[in-house]
């Protein structure tokens, strides 16, 4: 899926999955478009999601400088057939400057199901990020309000061990917010 905004180019790292929901990341480069779409002729970047094997539960915590704390939880559930995961992860820091202070949340959450015939999968990722911008558009203190939400659907039937049909579907939404002046909002939003 096409994850450019049209808007501007620095929300191409908005993607809404935790890094420990994420197994590995593929980069692919050259002319893909045939296989991705027209806005893939320079190469893609594939990110191949993490999948619980067995049922787990993990949290962590860590702490720094800037007031900074990063922590989450993830929990799989594996049952016959069936699985599924949650990842969600929360992130906060005062900056290493006044006003590039940031608070993130980042959830992925799926569910699974394979059988002799079939596999589907059914997914959603969901990021609220807040952060500060100070002199970023300017000289005034300002603040972006970010909030992405990535639905997907994977369908495979198969005829044969290597003959089979797949269906995919996938919505992905974006908001920004931005704030001019952080202490007056209302001079421009």
């Amino acid at each position: 899926m096409n994850i450019n905004d049209p808007q501007t180019g620095h929300f191409y790292a908005n993607v809404p999955a935790p890094f420990q929901a994420i197994k590995k990341v593929e980069v692919i480069t050259g002319g893909n478009s045939a296989l991705y779409g027209s806005q893939a002729f320079g190469g893609i970047i594939n990110f191949i999601p993490n999948e619980f094997e067995k049922k787990t539960i993990e949290g962590f915590l860590h702490r720094g400088s800037f007031n900074s704390i990063r922590s989450g939880f993830n929990s799989g559930f594996v049952y016959k057939n069936m699985s599924t995961g949650n990842y969600i992860e929360y992130q906060k820091s005062d900056g290493y400057i006044s006003k590039l202070d940031y608070e993130i949340i980042n959830n992925h959450s799926y569910l699974k199901m394979v059988s002799e015939i079939s596999s589907h999968k059914i997914g959603l990722g969901f990021q609220a990020k807040n952060f500060g911008a100070l002199d970023f558009y300017g000289a005034y203190n300002s603040y972006e309000q970010n909030r992405g939400l990535f639905i997907y659907i994977k369908n495979k039937i198969f005829y044969t061990n290597q003959i089979y049909f797949e269906l995919n579907g996938s919505y992905r939404f974006h908001k920004d917010k931005f704030i001019l002046t952080r202490n007056d909002p209302s001079v421009y939003t």
